[in-house]
């Protein structure tokens, strides 16, 4: 019978899921099916359709929220892809992890939408793979929407069509991008106070008192402490 609803939630530890089709946040003729892992170095792997992806009127969702994930399928699609007008959806929120499919990371077969999120960490994408990071369809007189997005690390990808700080077109409405998000930045604040002339033990007494007594805000924070 079509339908139903199917989740599997995991809060910690490094886990194993061994899978085979439609397995690991799949779904399957108009059911619904995710994985929720939260923390810990996990191990992915199965055969075919896996890891959030939706098949036949169907929803697929993986959600992965840290560690050094390796994700591994024998075929595609999977990794965040969709077939036949469903929704395919994958997120890793953290980690330095790898990603090895024969089609996947953000593919929408069939008039679907699939999206691939990897928030941070150095990842390792695998397998040259035309269909890989961000391809999209046309069929059936309507195309499709394959989105991958890298938000951050230092990334390897096994072609040069993908690379760090690079935006891609693959297919109808496919497109991949890989961005820096989480850049730590300074105010302009704190670039003055990094900037400033620090007391040191060459100084006389007096300077030292005097930039002790400064107030502590803005520019002077760093050299006020200093000199206390």
């Amino acid at each position: 019978i079509a339908g139903g609803l199917g989740l599997l939630y995991d809060r910690a530890g490094s886990d194993r899921y061994l899978g085979g089709v439609y397995a690991q946040g799949s779904g399957y003729w108009y059911a619904v099916g995710a994985l929720i892992d939260e923390t810990g170095n996990d191990v992915y792997n199965t055969v075919y359709y896996p890891q959030g992806s939706g098949i036949h009127l169907a929803n697929g969702f993986l959600f992965d929220g840290a560690g050094d994930d390796a994700y591994y399928s024998r075929m595609g699609p999977g990794q965040g892809a969709a077939h036949d007008w469903a929704l395919g959806m994958f997120v890793d929120a953290g980690g330095n992890d790898a990603y090895s499919i024969p089609g996947g990371n953000g593919l929408a077969l069939t008039n679907s939408v699939a999206i691939f999120v990897d928030k941070s960490g150095d990842d390792r994408y695998e397998r040259k793979e035309v269909q890989n990071h961000g391809s999209a369809n046309f069929t059936r007189s309507t195309g499709g929407i394959g989105l991958f997005l890298d938000a951050g690390g230092k990334d390897a990808y096994p072609d040069t069509l993908a690379a760090n700080d690079k935006i891609w077109q693959q297919g109808t409405y496919g497109v991949g991008r890989d961005i820096d998000l989480n850049k730590i930045t300074k105010s302009a604040i704190e670039e003055l106070a990094a900037s400033s002339a620090l007391p040191d033990s060459t100084n006389s007494i007096e300077d030292i008192f005097a930039a002790a007594s400064e107030w502590e805000v803005g520019s002077a924070v760093q050299r006020v402490r200093v000199a206390r």
